[in-house]
This record gives structure tokens, C-alpha cells and sequence, in this order.
């Protein structure tokens, strides 16, 4: 009986440190929020950005760029009412 939960506390360890790493290596919301919190310390404009994971926010992108790399995330520029997307893609 000690045997099985050991292994099962070994299971559960090993998926949460699986799934920890997966969203680290991937980019995902952490790396997303990397991108925001980089863009507000350097900010050298009017207005805010915040950058959201792809899916969140529609945007448009050419058939020709979405072959030939990934969204990894996407950031919306606000100022007095305008608002603009920048994509970020990995190639």
C-alpha cells in the first residue's frame, strides 16, 4: 500500500513539473506577459499595451506569414480612443 502512493505522488510530481516546463518552453501567457511588462518599462509613447495569448483578441494576419510562422502572442496599443495590434510571431 505505501508503494502506491509513492508512486502516485510520483505521477502527480512528475505531470506538474511537466506541465510547469511545457508552458515555460511554449511561450504561452507567461511569455506574453514577458512581452508586456518589457514593453511598459521601455514605454516611450502615449497610452497602454496589453498582450494576450493567441485566440484572445481576433486579429488579421496574411495567409503567407501564418505559413510561415507562429503567433505567439498579440499586443494592443491604446491611446485616447485608438487602438492598434501588433502580432508577435516565432518563425
Amino acid at each position: 500500500m505505501d508503494s502506491r502512493i509513492i508512486v502516485v505522488l510520483a505521477v502527480v510530481a512528475g505531470l506538474s513539473v511537466g506541465y510547469g516546463v511545457s508552458i515555460y518552453q511554449e511561450g504561452g501567457q507567461s511569455y506574453c506577459k514577458a512581452v508586456e511588462e518589457g514593453v511598459r518599462q521601455n514605454q516611450s509613447f502615449q497610452g497602454t499595451v496589453d498582450c494576450f495569448e493567441p485566440g484572445v483578441i481576433p486579429v488579421n494576419v496574411s495567409e503567407d506569414i501564418q505559413n510561415r510562422s507562429d503567433l505567439e502572442c498579440v499586443c494592443r496599443h491604446s491611446n485616447n480612443g485608438d487602438v492598434s495590434l501588433f502580432p508577435i510571431f516565432r518563425s
